[in-house]
């Protein structure tokens, strides 16, 4: 008797947590001490997506949002965004994001030979491409809101 009421409270507590984390669920990360490090500098915005449903996640649809300090204007030109991976259930995905504004802010560029964006490639150019990354996480904050998720069918 005693063994069956613990099983049935080792079903029940499962049940429970798997209740609690079943679903869909996406984040985003611009530290570059955390989850952003995954990024490449010209890239800085993390984006995860864990489908944690019995479903396939086709795409996700979503709206991103960048403030600097305690401003509440957004400066992302393109608060559209698309995850356009298939993601299985149980498992997650991740994307690295930018947009004009962190171009402008982080990225180093040259103009040559009638305008075309060629990347300076030397030592100095990319511990600035890093420094100016690093202070991009630390005054900005960055949400995610209008969340779609299409579903497999």
């Amino acid at each position: 008797m005693k063994a069956l009421l613990g099983i049935l409270g080792v079903v029940g507590i499962s049940l429970g947590v798997m209740a609690f984390f079943y679903g869909q669920d996406i984040e985003a990360s611009i530290n570059r001490d955390g989850l952003a490090k995954e990024c490449p500098s010209s890239s800085p915005i993390f984006v995860r997506v864990r489908n944690w449903t019995f479903s396939t996640v086709k795409q996700v649809n979503f709206r991103m949002e960048l403030y600097k300090g305690q401003r509440s204007r957004n400066l992302l030109s393109n608060s559209s965004y698309i995850l356009d991976y298939v993601i299985e259930p149980f498992n997650s995905q991740t994307g690295c994001y930018s947009d004009e504004y962190t171009d402008r802010l982080i990225a180093t560029k040259d103009q040559r030979d009638g305008g075309e964006e060629y990347v300076k490639v030397s030592l100095s150019d990319a511990i600035a491409e890093v420094n100016a990354a690093r202070e991009f996480g630390s005054s900005h904050s960055v949400y995610i809101t209008n969340v779609e998720y299409q579903m497999l069918d």
